[in-house]
């Protein structure tokens, strides 16, 4: 058994003081690699009950969206990338992972010398890769057939085709994602777009974070404010960003040209599927393909590696890690327990 466990629940646990992405009640920190959703597992619990450490992109991002009471928590704490933190004789490390605006890799170096890493999501090439002797890595494109045959540039390309075509001919667009999807497709976009710009209520507070960021942002309206309303109402030709989860909750967006922004790879040759109806969905990834992932593996240069049963395909993943690589490879082990935490 190695020092690395998932529990039932969701969070990872690395080695004996860290939990990451979720809570648990005999681990004093957690670790937010970032703000997605499926990696928030019971973050209010760890509210009250850990510290909480993330780096300054994400705590900018939480705040934003959870402005209530984080602002004002002590056991919320910032994390720069080149900082490393003692936790009870463990040396904890926070590294880009370019897969969003402040996601991170975790870097536990435990009290004896031994390294644990998670690689949490992450997009290939990745700038600094933590070294580690055991790793547990995301497997999202853990199927060895799961191989992009066109670079991230073709996406950027299909990307603003999309959005342009559809703007010449009058109509208005609407972006549908995950939050930090859509904000980097705007900045990608932004050259083009000479109308309006609107954002629904979960993807608006997060504007000014990427501002602070580095990405120059161009306006954005609230959907919910006046202004806004009044475009949708005259039917002006209006850019809007929405989330997944506000979509069916937003009878406006019916009448727009739709554009799918998804994280999953459905056609290894071309990033773009469209629809009779004028809508279309772009495989607009900030994950790593199969390949990116085994290559981020050799460059962790673990001995011991766990794939991350959450998502993609963890078993095909752990035999290729195995045949290909040579290394050692399993899904992580799972802790099961009835106790609170």
């Amino acid at each position: 058994m190695g020092r690395i466990q998932l529990k039932d629940r969701g969070g990872l646990l690395l080695g004996d003081h860290i939990s990451c992405d979720g809570f648990s009640c005999d681990r004093p920190v957690r670790v937010q690699t970032h703000i997605h959703s499926d990696h928030m597992s019971d973050f209010d619990t760890s509210k009250a009950n850990q510290t909480i450490v993330m780096s300054a992109e994400t705590k900018d991002l939480l705040f934003a969206i959870y402005n209530a009471d984080l602002p004002y928590r002590s056991n919320i704490i910032a994390a720069g990338p080149t900082e490393v933190f003692d936790v009870s004789g463990d040396q904890v490390q926070l590294v880009p992972s370019n897969h969003m605006l402040g996601s991170v890799q975790v870097k536990v170096t435990c009290s004896d010398g031994y390294k644990l890493g998670y690689s949490s999501d992450f997009f290939w090439p990745v700038g600094d890769v933590i070294q580690v002797d055991e790793l547990i890595v995301d497997s999202t494109y853990g199927d060895p057939l799961r191989v992009r045959q066109y670079d991230q540039g073709r996406v950027i390309e299909k990307l603003s085709e999309q959005v342009c075509t559809n703007f010449h001919s009058g109509k208005s667009v609407c972006l549908i994602g995950h939050n930090g999807r859509l904000q980097m497709a705007l900045y990608l976009v932004a050259e083009f777009i000479k109308i309006p710009i609107i954002a629904s209520p979960k993807a608006f507070p997060l504007i000014h974070s990427y501002r602070q960021h580095g990405y120059p942002l161009p306006e954005v309206l609230n959907a919910a404010s006046r202004e806004a309303i009044d475009l949708l109402r005259h039917k002006t030709p209006v850019l809007a960003l929405v989330t997944l989860n506000e979509r069916r909750h937003l009878p406006w967006v019916d009448r727009f040209c739709k554009i799918h922004l998804t994280g999953y790879m459905s056609r290894p040759k071309d990033p773009v599927i469209l629809y009779d109806n004028g809508d279309s969905c772009i495989a607009f990834t900030d994950h790593a393909d199969f390949h990116g992932t085994m290559e981020y593996i050799q460059a962790t240069g673990a001995s011991t590696v766990w794939t991350d049963p959450r998502s993609g395909n963890a078993q095909a993943l752990a035999e290729a890690i195995s045949n290909q690589l040579g290394i050692r490879s399993a899904i992580v082990p799972q802790l099961h327990s009835l106790a609170w935490g």
